[in-house]
């Protein structure tokens, strides 16, 4: 039976985002640097704020078998540091680390969507709980079709 191993979909996602200029140049634009990606993470010894901008990838579960399609569940998950006050117009107040942290997370599912059949996934952004820090994260579904007979499995 054919199979892809979840560090098989990792290891892509990342070489993709790495390679990525649109992404490279966002990130070097906004922070001066080029942004770090994790393929997986120590819980036990999370990336901070030093490791900003970054792109962390984990892998959740994938479904295999007899089936017309393989179906690979994984999380890329970032985060931005940004420190600015917030700008105020009237009595609206929008902090820029919010757009900045959405701005990241557009382009990386745009990375993931361009490298894999992505069929669903939801998006969040954190703006609270970890400022200056502003982590995102897309939970993605990905499908990837699976030849009869003896073809192999390409993605």
């Amino acid at each position: 039976m054919q199979t892809l191993t979840l560090a098989t979909m990792l290891d892509r996602a990342a070489m993709a985002l790495a390679g990525n200029q649109g992404l490279l140049d966002f990130c070097d634009e906004k922070y001066g640097k080029p942004p770090k990606v994790f393929v997986t993470v120590d819980a036990k010894n999370l990336p901070g704020a030093e490791h900003c901008p970054m792109v962390v990838l984990i892998p959740n579960f994938k479904e295999e078998g007899i089936l017309d399609a393989f179906t690979y569940d994984m999380t890329a998950a970032w985060s931005i540091v940004n420190k600015d006050a917030p700008d105020v117009d009237g009595i609206i107040v929008k902090p820029p680390g919010f757009y900045e942290s959405d701005a990241l997370g557009q382009l990386v599912l745009a990375v993931m969507a361009e490298t894999f059949r992505v069929i669903k996934y939801t998006y969040s952004i954190d703006p609270v709980s970890s400022r200056p820090q502003y982590p995102g994260r897309a939970d993605m579904e990905i499908e990837v079709p699976v030849p009869r007979g003896s073809g192999t499995i390409s993605f």
